[in-house]
């Protein structure tokens, strides 16, 4: 199974000053994420190899090696992959991360982070220990850094953030079949990622209203309201706004999830799903309450119910 996830943060820190700290090691010594890094050998470009110990507790392995594999100063893009230990002591072929600066303004830029990965049918389980928060709080300790140490910002960052996955199942599926769940509230009887859905009004289409309960201890809220605010068919497109509760009572703005069937094969598809979210300047360390993973397990729930009642 093919999977990839992806965020950013808009800082206002002019692109090449950001650079400076992703494109080389120089990122080790201001990210807090890890308990240690260690240069194994190298001196931060291609080939370079690390040693990334986490906090105990933190997921089922202790540590893991990396290596840079492309550093693209001109692109501002840097790649690293698991080699050892971690991710592929659990089944992974593939764990690739990828920083890349995009240019907004003279003084602004958004960081962005790729995680891609490919994991063993077997294993397949196992997708759920990937997780994005350790990049999450690698880009924001080094906005932070960024921000007290650049005498060109206004002191601010994070104006909107936006996550995605999609994932690609050996298994296949038709494209249709997937709409046909996703598109509709037949969604809300297959998956088993809330507690309780409960429609408050409408039939599946633009203005439908639900209330989703989440599993005690999930997160700090426990249920809030959304409303569908896009259903295309054609280009097998849905989006949702919270519009009261959860993660409004946190600050947040706007918080919407996008959810796109792609067409692989006429029997196959890619379901791929965004988060797209702003949360206010004062109550900006909340972001970390974002979370794909109950879209992850939608998904999984989703997939499983096609390959078990899809024909083809």
């Amino acid at each position: 199974m093919h999977g990839t996830l992806s965020d950013g943060i808009e800082v206002n820190v002019p692109a090449h000053e950001t650079w400076e700290l992703y494109g080389t090691l120089k990122i080790t010594h201001v990210t807090h994420t890890f308990d240690k890094i260690e240069v194994v050998k190298g001196d931060g470009g291609v080939g370079t190899v690390l040693k990334l110990t986490l906090p105990a507790g933190t997921t089922v392995f202790s540590s893991y090696e990396e290596k840079h594999t492309k550093i693209d100063d001109a692109k501002m893009i840097k790649e690293a992959e698991v080699i050892s230990g971690g991710y592929l002591d659990l089944g992974f072929i593939l764990y690739r991360t990828r920083f890349e600066i995009v240019e907004t303004g003279k003084t602004s830029c958004i960081t962005k982070t790729t995680i891609e990965y490919d994991v063993n049918e077997e294993d397949v389980a196992n997708f759920t220990y990937v997780s994005f928060l350790p990049m999450m709080s690698m880009m924001k300790d080094v906005a932070t850094y960024l921000l007290a140490n650049t005498k060109s910002v206004d002191g601010s960052y994070v104006s909107s953030m936006c996550t995605s996955t999609g994932r690609r199942y050996k298994q296949v599926h038709d494209h249709i079949e997937a709409w046909q769940i996703y598109g509709t509230l037949q969604i809300t009887h297959v998956t088993h990622t809330f507690d309780k859905i409960e429609v408050l009004q409408g039939d599946g289409g633009v203005g439908t209203t639900l209330k989703l309960t989440l599993p005690a201890g999930t997160t700090v809220f426990s249920s809030y309201e959304e409303m569908y605010t896009k259903v295309d068919d054609e280009k097998m497109i849905k989006e949702a706004e919270v519009i009261s509760g959860g993660y409004f009572d946190l600050g947040f703005t706007l918080y919407r999830t996008r959810f796109e069937i792609i067409e692989t094969s006429k029997t196959s598809c890619i379901p791929k799903t965004t988060i797209e979210y702003d949360v206010n300047e004062e109550e900006v360390a909340n972001f970390t309450y974002v979370s794909i993973l109950p879209m992850i397990s939608m998904m999984k729930d989703i997939a499983t119910y096609l390959l078990e009642n899809t024909k083809n």
